[in-house]
Parts: C-alpha cells; sequence; structure tokens
C-alpha cells in the first residue's frame, strides 16, 4: 500500500465514522478491509496510523514456513495421544519453547 493508499483509506475511514454505517455501507467497508488486507499480504508491508511503514515481509515468511496443516483424522489421533500423556503440562511446555523470543 503506498503512502497515496494510505491517506485514502483514513480519509475514507474518518468519513464513514461521521456518517453512520448501514448494512451496505458496512459489506462494502468489510470488502474494502479484506482488499487492504490482502494487499498488504502482497506488499509485505503497511504504514501505521503514525505513517510510519512497517514491514512483516520477513515474518509474514516464518509463518507460512511454519505453519502446519492438521486435518480431522489427524487432529483426533493428537487428542486422543496428548490425553493419554498429560496434555495440559506438556502443552504448555511446548509452547512456551516454541514462542520463545516472540514475547
Amino acid at each position: 500500500m503506498n503512502d497515496q493508499q494510505h491517506k485514502n483509506n483514513i480519509q475514507n475511514n474518518n468519513r464513514s465514522k461521521t456518517t453512520g454505517f448501514n448494512s451496505t455501507n458496512q459489506r462494502s467497508r468489510r470488502s474494502q478491509i479484506a482488499h487492504q488486507t490482502l494487499a498488504i499480504l502482497e506488499e509485505g508491508e503497511y504504514v501505521n496510523g503514525y505513517d510510519r511503514r512497517v514491514q512483516i515481509g520477513t515474518d509474514l515468511q516464518r509463518a507460512i514456513r511454519d505453519s502446519v496443516l492438521y486435518r480431522p483424522t489427524e487432529l483426533i489421533a493428537l487428542r486422543e495421544k496428548r490425553s493419554r500423556n498429560g496434555s495440559a503440562a506438556t502443552s504448555r511446555r511446548s509452547f512456551s519453547r516454541s514462542h520463545r523470543g516472540y514475547g
């Protein structure tokens, strides 16, 4: 998203706050947000409310790389395995180990 698009988004957002929403406007706004989100993901950056450029490309690539797909049958087996092994303590330890440095 370039700087001009960002300024237009702020203006549109401020305008919609003063005019109120009806269901059509809400649907249109949600669609606009979805398109903005896709553009941000594609570009790997966005301009925040303080006019600062925020780079998310590296974090996005890491999230994609480290994502795990569990199919429904795999989830059932995983739940059963965790319940046999005392899942609460195990999941807390696993979570804290895998998220170090992101706090």
